[in-house]
């Protein structure tokens, strides 16, 4: 097994299959950022930037903009990072937790953290009403925005980008699915979409609130590989849509008797999987809107990611310490699939009794899976395990290392990879320990 990071270290950034790491800052750092390292200055070389280390907060939520609206997208004071959490951060951790915490009936799922398809944006669910924002290309990235609407946005629970489409983020709350964007990057979605605009210094909109008609919170989302079309559902309904955005017209389409936790449109926009509350799940062909529903013994699928071409699916399941694959057998529209499991003998060994995989992330390129999980002792508890991912015939995983978050005690929160660094992949995490990380994974860089 490879070696682990001690509890005195945090991770940087991994080159060419080898994890560099620090010394745990102990005293927070003087106004001006995060302190550069060895490893910052290894991957400096490569990518020609430094990704800082934020400190996130929840207690500079302004009221109303200057025109009395009751959008809100304020830009955040981000403190330095280093050093323990106090009031106002433990809060926002203690929030987070308990979101993802609310219900013990069904496997807890909570898709909270996205990057931009193209540019460094990573968005984050703060909490239940705000969603923050963090434009790693801004020299201002110390400071992100919060963006959030005192009636529209409520019980947030899952976001996304639109792809090929600028800015555009969508939030799903209660009710149904507020539109985000860069002020002045684009126009209205529609024609007619009416909602209370925040003033254009604050440089993000609220450009439209897609209603969906009952008061149940958007759980899941999910963009076609265009941009055209958004599904979303909720995990107290069986019933989702399929939104064309530039109409604001939605389609209903149900399958089964359970809510749905969360779905995933194929890179290609042939397929759209659905995964629902009842350890069940669904793969639609979008040529005819048809279904075929799975079912696992090893418990609900919490979390899942498509190969780069579309014909491959990884999982993860509840209470197991074994990833499934699906394998699609014929060319779309063809439904025929193989489930197979992908066994990660390590996370066995390190879980201990009782442990399971928590959630998962596979990046763009199909070569990084980021995977956390349930138990271990002392020095492997809270870690994120990184495998070297093959695809050739059937998917195969290979340990290289583990990350480790910054203070004592690190959890990660929610973590995803960014798709598009061609140097490699980049994995974004937020911990419980009030940090916002980026860590760089080279393993293109002719080193």
């Amino acid at each position: 097994m490879p070696s682990v990071p001690s509890i005195a270290e945090e991770t940087v950034c991994e080159i060419n299959r080898d994890f560099l790491t620090r010394a745990q800052q102990q005293q927070p750092q003087q106004q001006g950022g995060d302190v550069s390292s060895k490893a910052h200055e290894q991957y400096n070389k490569v990518l020609n930037r430094v990704f800082p280390k934020l400190l996130f907060k929840v207690g500079t939520i302004p009221i109303a903009d200057d025109n009395g609206s009751n959008g809100i997208a304020a830009q955040m004071d981000i403190s330095a990072p280093g050093g323990s959490l106090e009031g106002e951060e433990e809060d926002l951790v203690r929030a987070t937790a308990a979101a993802r915490d609310s219900s013990s009936a069904r496997p807890k799922f909570l898709q909270s953290m996205a990057w931009h398809k193209h540019k460094l944006l990573l968005a984050f669910v703060a909490n239940p009403a705000h969603v923050l924002v963090v434009d790693y290309d801004d020299a201002d990235a110390k400071n992100p925005f919060l963006l959030g609407h005192e009636t529209q946005q409520r019980g947030v629970e899952a976001i996304e980008w639109r792809p090929n489409s600028g800015s555009i983020l969508a939030v799903g709350c209660r009710g149904g699915v507020c539109l985000w964007t860069a002020s002045g990057a684009t126009p209205p979605l529609r024609t007619g979409a009416v909602v209370p605009l925040v003033s254009a210094a604050t440089k993000w909109s609220l450009v439209d609130f897609l209603r969906w008609g009952i008061d149940m919170p958007v759980s899941a989302l999910s963009w076609s590989p265009c941009g055209r079309l958004l599904a979303c559902g909720s995990s107290e309904t069986p019933t989702f849509a399929v939104w064309d955005v530039s109409l604001g017209e939605s389609t209903p389409l149900r399958r089964g008797m359970a809510g749905v936790q969360f779905m995933k449109w194929s890179p290609l926009g042939d397929y759209l999987l659905t995964a629902k509350v009842d350890a069940s799940f669904h793969l639609w062909e979008t040529m005819t809107w048809t279904s075929e529903p799975w079912a696992s013994a090893g418990g609900a699928l919490v979390g899942a990611a498509w190969s780069p071409d579309g014909r491959m699916i990884m999982g993860a399941f509840d209470q197991s310490s074994t990833l499934g694959t699906l394998h699609f057998a014929g060319k779309p529209p063809s439904l025929e699939v193989h489930l197979l499991p992908l066994g990660l003998s390590e996370i066995e060994a390190v879980c201990g009794p009782g442990g399971s995989i928590e959630r998962m992330a596979w990046d763009g390129t199909g070569e990084r899976l980021a995977v956390s999980y349930t138990g271990g002792d002392a020095v492997y508890s809270g870690l994120i395990a990184i495998y070297d991912t093959r695809r050739t015939p059937i998917i195969s995983a290979s340990l290289l290392g583990f990350v480790r978050g910054p203070g004592a005690g690190a959890k990660p929160l929610a973590f995803a990879f960014h798709d598009k660094l061609r140097q490699g992949a980049l994995l974004g995490v937020c911990w419980s320990t009030g940090f916002i990380c980026v860590y760089p994974m080279l393993f293109r860089t002719g080193m």
